[in-house]
């Protein structure tokens, strides 16, 4: 028994978006503890990284998408642009006026991109007519 087209979707985007956070926070602390980068130095290359995994696995795996990679990557990293925007302008103020840890406000910016993210994508980006 399969599982409908929309849940498998969101599982797969939930399995992407888990690997993508994982890999984005691994080159935060990279950049961080082993490069000395400041927090927004090492954000800006942890989403850099996970914007490219997160492109080809949602794709090609996720949404098994058969429009031109050209006009699809262009949504995709607009969406990403919007949305990064957003996240980095939450790290920022999270940063700058709590009393949060660091990697905790990486986190959270996090959790409010992956849902603007997500829902962006699907609806626009990866948009079929079925």
């Amino acid at each position: 028994m399969s599982l409908p087209n929309n849940i498998s979707q969101f599982l797969k985007f939930s399995f992407v978006g888990v690997l993508n956070t994982l890999i984005t926070l691994f080159v935060i602390w990279i950049f961080v503890t082993l490069l000395s980068t400041t927090h927004y130095e090492a954000n800006i290359a942890g989403y850099a990284v996970g914007v490219i995994n997160s492109y080809v696995l949602n794709k090609y795996w996720t949404f098994k998408y058969k429009s031109k990679t050209g006009i699809t990557f262009l949504k995709f990293i607009a969406v990403f642009g919007i949305t990064y925007l957003i996240q980095f302008s939450v790290l920022s103020l999270l940063l700058k006026y709590s009393n949060i840890d660091a990697f905790i406000c990486q986190i959270l910016a996090m959790v409010v991109y992956t849902i603007l993210n997500f829902t962006i994508n699907k609806k626009f980006t990866f948009k079929t007519n079925i």
